[in-house]
């Protein structure tokens, strides 16, 4: 049996270098004690004659006690190779005391566990030393890294006791930790004079190599460097040579990059240790002075596992990078887990930090102590009983003495976290909300001018199956909005996913007729999925798209989170949203973060440039000192637009994610902004009216289908919206292996004039796909049309399939990323992919599909197969009104069913799916389910001529691992699946009629 006996230390513990590091003498009287057994018990007070923490046990009830030490207290060593670490430990004569250990934890989250032997004739005051090498792997361990050996910074963890079977009940007690070390590497790293690796416009000579000597005697010898582009591009390098006296640091003076950016820095120590550090350099958008206006910028973060002096850098790093509220802590159980002893140390010196850097705490009201637990309360999942709904009354007072302990230098109250989540809150919404009035209630009663905002929901209409109400959102905004000041949303979803969420949402607030403002004060993407580059894009989106919502109530977004969480695996999703890695290394998203804070502060939305069908998102803002900001991107990947920004008078610069500027020559008034991918803006000073938007001067189509080494006519036009006559030059910049005919074309524009130019592409044979690019006037902008190939039809199936579904650009994800949903995720090709081979032969259409999912399941039929595993084609033919939409799946009693679900007029669809064969196939072994549609010509109303003029095609493969529906999909175009198929994106096959059989 093991008995958890867990105490909070009230003692500052940080990283230090040797001697007494720790003093469990030190503890008040308010040592926070978890009885999960019988028997234990713990007290600060004299054994013979000195101070000490006396701990009680009954090995007769417990054969096994750990000592853990709260995150944000837990001593933090110093790198070191081999050290000793001893304890003060007190034993009385014929004590049941047979072993006391020691548990550290690395920089990966690995425990490690090394037992210190005490013999039953010890007693009185002694040492139990340990010897930790990191050449030598731990008698015990776990998690982590798992390779039995400390890896990095590494902190005590915990101590932990054994007992001899038989042994009376009794007492020890523990005194000083000791630590020594001795031998050290020599630590090297980025410099920069901020306690992580950014360098701040103006302190760029504080720039170089951190050598740190944690030995006693001195170390010397050479350096060889090299600065790089995080693209890899070599930008300088060199050699010095160093000298560190004993137990001390030196800086190695390097020269700053002249841009804005991320970049790597490799250095080599005497040509044994070598290491690459990412750093970066950019205009810091804080901290800022004065109160919190406009529309908020925040992170979210978990400052209750930091050290104080871990928590000063994270804090930091949020301020310089321009925010103005961090959002977590708060946590009822950490607070106060034993009934009357509660510990807001890592609240109030939050609270304290933060309005040193001129921010504040939104506090999030969050978990029922033991103690607090409703006596009502039925758990809404009777199997699971964590998360229940507090007593009313200790709920209230938990609330009152929150919102009146540190006044007006809160931001926000937020009560709960994803109550609609199952796994976060598990009550019914009905209970909620009676938690949200009783917080709502008592925090108005001690700080009237408190902000109160509802429980960040996890989505809207979130399915059944993890959500405790389906319409808690609708409920929140349409009967308990006399609760709460702020309506609080959560998604971490890619920009067009978070867009359609938002866009539920305005249309429920509209219909609830409420005005209460909302406030995103958990959103992100995680890079594990969409990679670093892109999360930087979402976020700027994201951001931007949300501060375009103020005048329809949205008033905040907070990212979440600063800085990475180790406490789950590299890879793993909940660990990579961070903006800093877990060495404080900057993400690009960090720097992203900064040029929106930077630019955008207290800025206002004037207008949405974009309208509801175009392919790019435009917005012109009003900066608090009056420049205007039109900030933009294309939302496919289809090409690039340029935009015509007119009525320019005073001075334009472009400005990239990282914050660089590049001036802009207007003519006539105009400058061309390029929208792609990479979102930016343009910044535009010296003038009172506001830009015009002119559209585009050259307007080319998103995609170009090339079919085999046919000529295809590319239509463009050219157009001036200004009011003077211009001449328009366009130059073609083809990719590898293909031509465009003409290279060039130059026309003369009257004011308000267009005209239709035409371009003739061919590709070579080894040509797949990319970009075709046009410079127009060159100097003023790039636009881009995308060229991809029509699949080209054989009479039988080929060795190498036709078209693939397993990017996660083709994922739609039914659940929110959550740590709760992490296992509903797709986790790559293995879990669910799809190959497509397509043929024609004998007037029958062949499209066969092979799936590879990891778990096979389908236990509808009919019009509901797509709720499971299944199949789904769109096929869209010349002359007929609307797209053929079919299906086929394989049912659990190993029958292969098929479906029509929409027919064009003059078909009807039960006919033609009677006179379409369907074939599915499962292979356990490998995991591999084959889909057959053979479909007549005569049954969709094919003809071969429609077949070599091309017919557009479209799929999806729905995936049910788990859950009653279908938790994702893969599609080949956008549209197929939410009923909104959209035939000009999907793919277009073709068969040379003089080919067909």
């Amino acid at each position: 049996m093991r008995l958890l006996l867990l105490f909070m230390l009230a003692v500052l513990a940080p990283v230090l270098r040797g001697g007494e590091i720790f003093d469990f003498a030190r503890l008040s009287d308010r040592i926070e004690l978890v009885h999960y057994q019988k028997g234990s018990a713990a007290k600060v007070g004299k054994i013979d004659g000195r101070d000490a923490l006396e701990l009680f046990f009954d090995p007769a009830l417990n054969s096994w006690n750990t000592i853990a030490i709260k995150n944000y207290q837990r001593p933090r060593l110093p790198l070191f190779r081999r050290c000793r670490i001893a304890l003060e430990v007190w034993l009385p004569r014929n004590h049941a005391v047979r072993s006391v250990n020691l548990e550290l934890c690395d920089s990966t989250g690995e425990m490690l566990q090394y037992p210190g032997v005490v013999s039953a004739q010890d007693h009185g005051w002694r040492k139990v030393a340990w010897e930790i090498d990191t050449a030598l792997r731990a008698p015990h361990s776990w998690g982590g890294k798992k390779n039995g050996v400390p890896d990095g910074r590494t902190m005590i963890r915990n101590f932990s006791c054994s007992f001899r079977p038989g042994g009376a009940a009794g007492s020890l007690a523990f005194g000083k930790v000791f630590l020594e070390v001795e031998e050290a590497p020599l630590e090297f790293g980025v410099a920069t004079g901020n306690g992580f690796p950014v360098i701040i416009r103006g302190r760029e000579s504080e720039f170089g190599i951190r050598l740190k000597n944690g030995n006693p005697v001195l170390r010397r010898g050479k350096a060889k460097w090299e600065i790089s582009t995080a693209n890899g591009d070599r930008l300088s390098a060199g050699e010095d040579d160093w000298e560190v006296a004993p137990r001390s640091e030196k800086v190695i003076p390097l020269p700053a990059p002249a841009a804005y950016g991320l970049y790597d820095l490799k250095v080599n120590i005497d040509s044994g240790q070598e290491r690459k550090f990412r750093f970066g350099y950019m205009a810091p958008a804080g901290p800022v002075d004065g109160p919190i206006r406009g529309f908020v910028l925040g992170v979210c973060e978990h400052p209750e596992s930091l050290s104080d002096e871990e928590a000063e850098v994270w804090t930091r790093s949020a301020a310089l990078c321009g925010a103005r509220v961090i959002r977590g802590a708060g946590s009822w159980t950490g607070i106060e887990w034993r009934k009357g002893h509660p510990d807001y140390h890592v609240e109030d010196t939050m609270v304290e930090r933060l309005e040193r850097y001129h921010m504040k705490m939104s506090l999030l009201l969050l978990g029922t102590p033991g103690w607090a637990v409703a006596k009502e309360w039925k758990p809404l999942m009777p199997e699971k009983k964590y998360w229940p709904m507090p007593d009313l009354d200790a709920w209230q007072k938990y609330v009152r003495t929150l919102a009146s302990r540190w006044g007006d230098r809160l931001y926000s109250l937020e009560v709960w976290n994803e109550p609609d989540l199952r796994t976060n809150g598990n009550f019914t919404s009905r209970e909620y909300f009676k938690m949200l009035k009783a917080a709502n209630d008592a925090a108005k009663s001690v700080n009237p001018g408190l902000q109160i905002q509802s429980g960040g929901l996890a989505g809207i209409d979130l399915p059944a199956s993890i959500s405790a109400d389906p319409r808690y959102a609708w409920k929140l905004l349409k009967d308990e909005a006399a609760n709460y000041d702020v309506f609080a949303l959560h998604n971490h979803q890619v920009y067009l996913g978070y867009e359609d969420m938002v866009g539920r949402f305005l249309k429920y607030r509209r219909e609830a007729r409420t005005g209460k403002p909302w406030y995103a004060n958990e959103a992100a993407v995680t890079s594990s999925t969409v990679g670093d580059e892109k999360q930087a894009h979402t976020l700027f989106q994201k951001i931007i798209y949300t501060m375009s919502l103020m005048n329809r109530g949205a008033i905040g977004y907070n990212w979440y989170n600063l800085v990475e969480k180790t406490k789950y695996p590299a890879g793993h999703p909940e660990r990579h949203f961070g903006l800093l890695t877990p060495e404080l290394e900057p993400k690009a998203a960090y720097l992203a973060y900064n040029t929106v804070a930077g630019h955008f502060r207290e800025a206002v939305p004037e207008r949405e440039f974009s309208g509801p069908g175009d392919s790019f998102r435009l917005y012109c803002f009003k900066a608090a000192n009056g420049d205007y900001l039109v900030p933009g991107w294309s939302v496919s990947d289809k090409g690039n637009k340029a935009i015509l920004l007119s009525g320019i008078t005073g001075r334009a610069v472009r400005v990239d994610l990282n914050g660089n500027l590049e001036p802009l020559a207007a003519t006539n008034g105009g400058v061309l902004f390029t929208l792609s991918e990479t979102p930016a803006f343009v910044r535009i000073s010296g003038q009172g009216k506001a830009p015009l938007c002119m559209g585009a001067p050259l307007e080319l189509p998103d995609t170009l289908i090339l079919r085999g080494r046919e000529v295809t006519t590319l239509k463009a036009v050219l157009r001036n919206s200004g009011p003077k006559a211009v001449s328009l030059n366009v130059v073609a910049d083809a990719p590898r292996g293909v031509q465009v005919r003409p290279r060039s074309i130059r026309e003369p524009l009257a004011a308000g004039a267009s005209r239709q130019v035409e371009f003739s592409v061919r590709a070579q044979d080894s040509f797949e796909r990319g970009n075709l690019r046009f410079l127009v006037n060159p100097g003023m902008g790039v636009v881009s049309v995308r060229l991809e190939r029509a699949v080209r039809l054989g009479d039988a199936p080929g060795l190498k399939h036709d078209l693939f579904l397993g990017e996660r650009s083709q994922l739609v994800s039914m659940y929110p990323s959550a740590v709760e949903t992490t296992h509903l995720q797709w986790q790559g090709p293995d879990d669910l992919s799809g190959k497509f081979f397509l043929s024609a032969r004998n007037q029958v259409l062949t499209i066969r599909c092979d799936v590879t999912d990891d778990r096979h399941r389908q236990r509808f039929s009919g019009s509901e197969i797509w709720q499971n595993d299944s199949l789904q084609i769109a096929l869209t033919l010349p002359g007929q009104n609307t797209f053929w939409e079919l299906g086929a799946a394989l049912a659990d009693s190993g029958k292969a069913v098929g479906y029509c679900w929409r027919a064009p007029a003059g078909f009807r669809a039960e006919q033609a799916i009677e006179k379409i064969g369907v074939e599915v196939t499962r292979d356990e072994a490998r995991k591999l389910t084959r889909y057959i549609l053979k479909i007549p010509f005569d049954a969709i109303g094919l003809t071969g001529e429609k077949l070599g003029a091309g017919i557009r095609f479209n799929a999806l493969i729905n995936d049910c691992d788990e859950t009653a529906t279908r938790e994702s999909y893969l599609r080949l175009a956008p549209g197929l699946g939410d009923g909104a198929a959209s035939p000009e994106l999907s793919v277009l096959i073709y068969r040379q009629e003089a080919e067909q059989k």
